[in-house]
């Protein structure tokens, strides 16, 4: 029994050993691979082009400044239709007035 329990726990060491080695190939894969010269120079080239045409602090500056002054234009020139409106409104007020007071006399 004894024999028995012992080649179950070398049978169970050695599917370990298995699994440790099949996972140390995988990783040595994976390092070859990353570490390969051809894919740090593209990992390079492609970090370049990522810099020449990334959106800079400068221009997120840029934009929010040109979306503060459009708010501004838009709110002064939605004061001056009020005040259009406005200005209308009273005229017309006077004119139905003109009307009604010319009629009656």
């Amino acid at each position: 029994m004894r024999a028995a329990f012992q080649a179950d726990a070398e049978v169970a060491h050695l599917e370990q050993l298995d699994r440790l080695e099949r996972r140390v190939a995988d990783m040595e894969d994976t390092v070859a691979a990353v570490l390969d010269r051809n894919r740090l120079d593209d990992l390079a080239e492609q970090l370049d082009e990522l810099a020449m045409t990334s959106t800079t602090h400068d221009d997120l500056l840029g934009v929010r400044m040109h979306a503060a002054r459009l708010a501004a234009e838009v709110s002064r020139t939605v004061s001056e239709l009020r005040a259009d409106h406005a200005r209308l409104g009273d005229a017309l007020a006077d004119h139905l007035a003109g009307r009604g007071e010319a009629v009656a006399g």
